[in-house]
């Protein structure tokens, strides 16, 4: 089932002109060119409007960044099977579906993070640059506020 929609202007198959993109949380208002979003606003379900610039996929937010290098590159550039993906299908992170993340435990891009030692893990211990290390205060809200967290594994997983 699709939660989302468009309702507006198209030319050649792409987002052209004005038009609005609605989703279940609220609705996005906006220009488009070539596919490519010049400006608009969203507006949260409760009224609440947020005005450009919108910073979710900013440098500092790393998480979906294939998705942002594909949205800059024209459609005939972009790779097969990079960037935003069709309807339907869903990305939970950078490398596309959720990583196996050990209960508790959450993804911190760069490695897990143990909320319980506040220690973030590396995926892999090549060599000395990669140990555990304490998060930052920063960090820690950052993560326990934006990363998947590993849940308890159904029976069928």
């Amino acid at each position: 089932m699709v939660s989302s929609r468009y309702e507006g202007e198209f030319q050649n198959g792409q987002f052209h002109g004005t038009g609005t993109l609605f989703f279940a949380q609220g609705k996005y208002e906006g220009t488009w060119k070539d596919g490519k979003r010049v400006d608009g606003h969203f507006t949260f379900a409760d009224g609440l409007k947020f005005d450009d610039p919108w910073t979710y996929m900013d440098d500092a937010d790393r998480r979906f960044h294939s998705e942002k290098v594909a949205y800059a590159k024209s459609s005939s550039e972009a790779k097969a099977g990079s960037g935003i993906l069709p309807a339907g299908e869903t990305a939970h992170c950078d490398e596309g579906l959720q990583k196996s993340l050990p209960m508790g435990y959450y993804d911190a891009g760069n490695g897990m993070y143990d909320e319980l030692t506040n220690t973030i893990m590396p995926v892999s211990t090549s060599d000395m640059s990669d140990l555990p290390r304490e998060a930052t205060d920063e960090e820690a809200r950052w993560i326990k506020a934006r990363a998947a967290k590993g849940f308890p594994q159904k029976n069928n997983e």
